[in-house]
């Protein structure tokens, strides 16, 4: 039983070597993702707009934030409890935020690929 091999595996010649499917560049499935892919650059651009990212003042900013982050060591252990708090409180809004990315990314891809799952279902 476990030693029969299928007649034909999709993927794969009657060598046993793997086929590359052929990349068909105006196909709806590839103008669907050349459209989102747009709609996601063009996003990304709006944002980087909006917060008005000004790169060459990020350059210029840099030594004042290695000026500061040495005079941030040794650090101040005083407060130690407070500080790990506050990393666990920063370490949770992550987190959180983390999974809900995930479900929400999660849920998008179901739908998109909601007739490819759907398609080999027999009715």
């Amino acid at each position: 039983m476990g030693s029969q091999k299928p007649e034909r595996v999709p993927g794969l010649s009657s060598e046993g070597k793997y086929i590359e499917p052929r990349f068909q560049p105006f196909s709806s499935d590839a103008i669907r993702t050349y459209l989102v892919s747009f709609a996601l650059l063009t996003a990304f651009i709006a944002c980087v707009r909006i917060a008005e990212v000004d790169l060459l003042r990020l350059a210029e900013g840099m030594p004042r934030l290695a000026r500061w982050a040495a005079t941030a060591w040794p650090p101040y252990l005083n407060d130690l409890d407070r500080f790990l708090y506050r990393a666990l409180e920063t370490i949770s809004i992550a987190t959180v935020a983390g999974l809900g990315h995930g479900f929400l990314r999660q849920f998008i891809a179901l739908i998109f690929h909601r007739r490819r799952i759907d398609h080999g279902r027999q009715e």
